[in-house]
């Protein structure tokens, strides 16, 4: 998913007196001194790029082309917080988020949607879902499904749009699975393999434009042909498109190993509405913790908002446990009325942040009743602590000290 700066670049324009610059027909672009103290464009509108304009060149030669060009200086690192917000945010479609790491980092997501493009009601859907969230909150985007990483970010900025992509009609964006992923890659220029500015020269002076004119020759001659190795780049860019070379992402925030998640078309606004909800999903997460002999002794609820924030409460257990209904419990005695729903969820997760082993317990020494009033008095905890906050519900332990006042401290006795 690519994403254009137009938050950052209209943050940047004064709102008083009306500038110019915010007529979309006006080139504007943001700039950045290189090492070399020059001035470059590091960020264009679309009135600038269609003018001839290109990130990197100097703000001189993008004046001589442009004498009108409005530029107003960048801040890469706002932006960079601002992805990362926002990769954040897009864990509503995706718990896996990363920042795309070509470059530098600053224009793109990527979301590992494998297995879940079916809650949103298919591909198409998904990406109609992201790119008109986006569209409402101020930013443009262009997206793509793609089998691969590569392949994703080739066709997010190169592929077509519109029409009938990888057998299957989309508005504003590109679709490619396995079977369709070769084709659609073929026609595109050969920098949409996210190759530096040195190995572009090379290939474009042997004649190779597109990514399909590399498709007959062999990996080996092809290497061979780039200086200072370029061509082994070349090559592993080719093959970790087309799924032949793994590539590893790093997500924003890590993934939890156990997670189930809800979508919905209408915001969800009531209380009830999201407690019905939640109660579907303590039983999906529930039944992969049973299936692996786990339990939970932390979870976390995360609610999506339809105006983009998120709103989230957890709970913690003495012991691990995988029963739904005592995690729904617990949930309302930690105070889900008190979620701050704004104009309604669309979206709910539920994680388990804590996991242990689900052993059984040694009951040869104690009697079945005093098993059963451990089991109480461990829930009774649970519940007051998820009621009260873990600072309001202690116990004592002993403490080696000579003054018999002080043998005892004040622990949480969630940790019991």
């Amino acid at each position: 998913m690519t994403v254009w700066r137009r938050s950052a670049i209209r943050a940047r324009r004064p709102a008083s007196p009306p500038d110019p610059a915010l007529d979309p027909q006006t080139p504007f672009a943001l700039i950045l001194k290189n090492s070399r103290g020059a001035a470059v464009l590091y960020a264009l509108n679309p009135a600038a790029r269609r003018a001839g304009l290109r990130r990197g060149q100097t703000q001189a030669d993008a004046r001589a082309m442009i004498p009108h060009l409005i530029c107003k200086p960048a801040d890469p690192e706002a932006d960079a917080r601002a992805l990362t917000a926002l990769a954040v945010w897009a864990e509503r479609w995706s718990p896996s988020v990363s920042l795309d790491p070509a470059g530098d980092g600053l224009e793109g997501l990527f979301l590992d949607v494998t297995g879940a493009t079916h809650l949103f009601g298919g591909e198409a859907a998904l990406l109609a879902q992201i790119r008109d969230r986006l569209a409402e909150a101020g930013a443009r985007a262009r997206v793509a499904v793609a089998p691969t990483p590569g392949a994703a970010w080739a066709l997010a900025r190169w592929g077509e749009v519109g029409g009938e992509v990888g057998g299957e009609a989309v508005g504003d964006g590109c679709i490619a699975d396995e079977e369709t992923v070769r084709d659609l890659l073929a026609p595109l220029p050969v920098e949409a393999l996210r190759i530096d500015d040195r190995t572009l020269t090379q290939a474009r002076r042997f004649g190779l434009k597109r990514i399909g004119d590399l498709y007959p020759m062999p990996r080996a001659g092809l290497a061979r042909r780039f200086r200072d190795g370029a061509g082994v780049g070349l090559v592993q860019r080719l093959d970790q498109a087309l799924g032949f070379a793994g590539e590893a992402l790093t997500p924003v925030r890590p993934p939890p190993k156990y997670r189930a998640w809800r979508t919905w078309m209408e915001p969800v606004e009531d209380i009830e509405g999201v407690a019905a909800r939640l109660a579907e999903l303590v039983a999906d997460l529930s039944a992969p913790l049973v299936r692996d002999g786990q339990g939970a002794k932390a979870l976390s609820l995360t609610g999506f908002r339809s105006d983009g924030g998120t709103t989230s409460l957890s709970v913690r257990m003495g012991r691990p446990g995988r029963d739904a209904g005592i995690w729904l419990r617990l949930f309302r005695e930690a105070g889900l009325g008190r979620l701050e729903l704004g104009f309604g969820l669309d979206a709910l997760m539920l994680t388990a942040d804590e996991v242990e082993a689900m052993t059984a317990r040694q009951g040869a020494l104690e009697s079945e009743a005093e098993a059963k009033q451990a089991e109480s008095l461990a829930a009774l905890i649970d519940r007051l602590t998820a009621r009260l906050g873990e600072d309001r519900v202690l116990t004592p332990e002993p403490v080696d000290s000579w003054i018999p006042e002080r043998a005892e401290r004040w622990r949480p006795a969630l940790g019991r």
